[in-house]
């Protein structure tokens, strides 16, 4: 024979147990995650030549092969990263919205029953009882505010506790994949080119987790190994060396912890918003939707606090003293101070405070702090404005109508004059915490303030269509005594016809307390005298004279006089009108108000996510199901592939039977 039967038989033998050893392999695997299906790619052994003519010498295993599609595989890890964003971003967003809803909704129930409370206070002002449950309600208002806020913190905290985690994840990946490649790089050194599928498994499973944590992309080296990249660019693992990921405390805000990748000894910073996966979600979270929400919820304290504290300032409690406040003093040293939040890094001594001067021109917005070597820059973190208020020591905030206020509702003060140095920076809160913080200060009832100062009495003889309210009162103002005697504002005008209205303020006795008549200006007007603030509406034009010659003619006249009495409620009047006056956001909303505007915010951001995770969903679950198709295991097929290579080997074995037959038949014919 040319050809050595039993060389045949045998070779066809290897090759079939081979075959068979695969298949059993791929299918003991099928449930073993990560893993590529394999297949024996069988190649003819060389020909022999003999007689005129070559004769094939049987079969050989060529290799192990994974049945592997890299497009698949890139499609797969793409998708994996947006769909982990999304899940993860959408997962949060909804455990927000419970708790701004039904938390919140519960703060919102609790503000009503404080407005309830307050109404029975109005209706019964000597009625200490009354006032006691008026106070129980406030503090189960402010009660509900710091347990709201502290869920909030708990976010908070948590979403930065996963970042560190998943930072650790990614760093021991890292490293493990270095690994990897140093193994996969020896063992295709030691094969002869064959590749070590399980190595490669095993390295494809951990960025296909990597994916889960931020966009990846890799390139493969002429070696085996691969080169990883991260986020935008940055790169994790080259060859077999791993550059370190970490976590470090937030500049300027040490709360605000950021990752970090370490190469070669430098400390490269990560735009966690812009790395993709988890990492991008939880960034997004915690500095977009959670500050959202804390600032909102601080807002609407402050704003709280404010109107009812400055209102108890203008009435008279059951002891006839002035209004204490009713709640936490926004302005509190401490809570200024904390506003302030200073870098770690800075070298100069300046200390400063942030003291809220105007609640209605209040955002939600926070700010970045930085002094340029002569004057601090002020950005609003939301509008990206700039504002330059000025040098230490003599800081001015924006105020563009010229009326004395800052046009951003608060003021940033040197509570410690120091010496800043170039390139110090802050965070400034300015409504962050209040909602953690907001308290009732009033222990006892009679010191609610339901009574006014004074009264605004219109005299009979008035006809013009005007109306005299008191705005403010001051009792530290030197005139006062002379005030509580009681006044009269007076306006007529002159000359008749005129347009021009004048205006005389005057004691009991008729003596001008102002010096004479004074030009009103167009209303609404404010006027001022004695601590006592009020604002004209209307056209005080007073009336004409009928007398021949014309005379004067008549003044309007407006008496204020003090009007202490324990059955007096304006004072408490004025305070259940802050329910529906817009308070917050130059006038664009109640206190309520804001607070149910944040909500919807919050439900909006929910429902957009969600549809984006629908959408993530569909292209992940679509790129998965093609690679499967390309390398998962098929146990239908399996189970043929065994048939088959069953078949193979019998018929193998029996070319071997036949080889020694033919061996036996030609030994016994000698």
């Amino acid at each position: 024979m040319p050809v050595d039967l039993y060389n045949l038989g045998v070779s066809g033998l290897l090759t079939a147990q081979q075959q068979l050893s695969t298949t059993s392999q791929n299918i003991a695997n099928v449930d073993t995650d990560g893993y590529t299906r394999q297949q024996v790619i069988q190649g003819t052994q060389n020909a022999l030549w003999e007689g005129g003519n070559y004769y094939g010498t049987g079969v050989y295993a060529q290799e192990v092969r994974r049945i592997y599609d890299q497009f698949a595989y890139n499609e797969s890890i793409y998708h994996q990263s947006r769909y982990s964003y999304s899940e993860t971003l959408t997962g949060r967003l909804q455990g927000l919205d419970d708790i701004m809803s039904n938390v919140g909704g519960n703060m919102l129930d609790s503000i009503s029953e404080f407005y309830d409370a307050l109404n029975s206070v109005v209706d019964q002002p000597t009625d200490v009882g009354i006032r006691q449950v008026m106070l129980d309600k406030a503090e189960a208002m402010t009660g509900i505010f710091n347990s709201l806020n502290a869920s909030l913190e708990a976010q908070f905290e948590s979403v930065n506790t996963d970042i560190e985690t998943i930072a650790g994840r990614m760093d021991e990946i890292g490293e493990q994949v270095a690994e990897l490649n140093r193994q996969i790089i020896t063992a295709s050194g030691n094969g002869n080119g064959a590749t070590p599928n399980d190595l490669l498994d095993r390295r494809d499973q951990l960025i296909t987790e990597l994916a889960e944590y931020t966009n990846v992309s890799t390139v493969e080296q002429a070696s085996g190994a691969v080169t990883v990249i991260i986020g935008n660019g940055q790169t994790l693992v080259a060859d077999n060396t791993a550059f370190g990921v970490s976590t470090i405390p937030g500049a300027p805000d040490v709360r605000d912890i950021e990752i970090v990748l370490t190469q070669g000894g430098n400390t490269i910073p990560l735009d966690g918003q812009n790395l993709g996966g988890q990492v991008a979600a939880l960034f997004e979270y915690r500095d977009e939707e959670l500050k959202l929400a804390m600032n909102e919820l601080g807002l609407t304290a402050i704003a709280m606090s404010d109107a009812f504290n400055s209102q108890q300032a203008q009435g008279l409690d059951l002891n006839e003293s002035f209004g204490n406040n009713l709640f936490t003093d926004i302005n509190d040293t401490t809570l200024a101070q904390q506003r302030a939040r200073v870098d770690t890094s800075n070298t100069g001594t300046s200390q400063l405070q942030v003291n809220i001067t105007d609640v209605n021109s209040l955002t939600a917005s926070d700010y970045y702090l930085q002094f340029d070597g002569s004057d601090y820059q002020l950005t609003d973190l939301d509008s990206g404005t700039t504002y330059n208020i000025g040098a230490p020591g003599a800081i001015t905030m924006p105020d563009a109508d010229g009326d004395g206020v800052s046009d951003i509702g608060f003021e940033v003060e040197d509570f410690v004059v120091g010496v800043p140095v170039n390139g110090d920076k802050w965070i400034l809160t300015p409504t962050r915490e209040f909602g953690g913080d907001i308290g009732v200060e009033l222990s006892d009832p009679d010191q609610i303030a339901a009574s006014s100062v004074f009264e605004v009495y219109e005299s009979d003889t008035n006809v013009s269509p005007a109306d005299v309210e008191i705005i403010s009162v001051d009792p530290t103002d030197p005139n006062f005594a002379t005030a509580m005697n009681g006044m009269d504002f007076t306006f007529i005008e002159n000359p008749a016809g005129s347009g021009t209205i004048e205006y005389d303020i005057l004691d009991p006795s008729g003596t001008s307390l102002i010096g004479g008549a004074t030009l009103l200006g167009a209303t609404p007007a404010q006027i001022s005298y004695g601590g006592v603030t009020v604002e004209v509406t209307g056209n005080p034009i007073g009336q004409a004279s009928t007398t021949v010659p014309a005379g004067p003619g008549t003044p309007e006249v407006y008496s204020v006089n003090y009007a202490f009495g324990p059955g007096n409620n304006s004072n408490a009047v004025a305070m259940t009108e802050f329910q529906t006056t817009k308070l917050v956001k130059d006038g664009s909303m109640t206190i309520e108000g804001s607070y149910q505007n944040v909500v919807t915010q919050i439900g909006v951001h929910t429902e957009t996510a969600a549809i984006l995770h629908e959408t993530n969903t569909t292209t992940f679950t679509s790129a998965t199901t093609t690679l499967l198709q390309a390398g998962g295991v098929n146990l239908d097929e399996e189970a043929s592939n065994l048939l088959k290579y069953q078949q193979s080997y019998t018929a193998a074995a029996r070319i071997v039977t036949v080889a020694k037959e033919i061996t036996d038949t030609l030994l016994n014919s000698f």
